[in-house]
């Protein structure tokens, strides 16, 4: 099955589930390796907070926030795992072509889940920094915005690069081949 459209990197079919597999595969390797990173960092977070006789109560519960915000993101990177492990290829052509296309598409409605670890750990820093400003509050929240944001954005286009790159072909061959296979 030859592909007509002349700026796509993958020209049969073949080719394209190879970079498929290609693909799933290395996001089934990120998304199993970031769960145990994150589960650690949501014990040590925990851990060092909760055990810090000198921090007052913003510390502890600002800690409790970052281990909750990192317990979410493991779980969402679990989520994300058990997306990529269940990938089938063995299934009809339309229908892994068509789970192809949802998969790598640009944005989803499931990366919404990844705002309330976010808001978790953006509430933990505000309570943690609170003490370095006498505790005011809104100079803590404002403090932490201008790194925070930065840094989301940061990984945002970075993340947006990478997807154009590596998953867009990917997702733009296999509307193609569906629309070949339909015509």
């Amino acid at each position: 099955m030859k592909t007509n459209h002349n700026n796509n990197r993958f020209h049969d079919f073949d080719t394209f589930v190879g970079g498929l597999k290609k693909e799933d595969s290395r996001n089934l390797k990120i998304t199993k390796t970031f769960q145990p990173i994150m589960l650690t960092l949501a014990v040590l977070y925990a851990l060092v907070f909760q055990f810090d006789t000198e921090g007052g109560w913003e510390q502890r519960v600002g800690g409790i926030c970052y281990a909750i915000g990192f317990v979410l993101f493991a779980l969402i990177f679990r989520k994300f795992y058990k997306e990529y492990r269940d990938v089938d290829y063995g299934v009809p052509v339309v229908e892994m072509l068509t789970s192809a296309i949802k998969r790598y598409k640009m944005f989803q409605r499931k990366m919404l889940l990844i705002i309330v670890p976010v808001l978790f750990i953006d509430l933990g820093m505000i309570l943690i920094t609170v003490r370095s400003y006498d505790g005011d509050f809104s100079a803590a929240f404002w403090t932490t915005q201008k790194l925070l944001i930065p840094a989301l954005l940061f990984g945002l286009v970075i993340g947006l690069i990478i997807a154009h790159k590596r998953q867009k072909p990917l997702r733009d061959a296999a509307l193609m081949l569906l629309k070949e296979i339909q015509s």
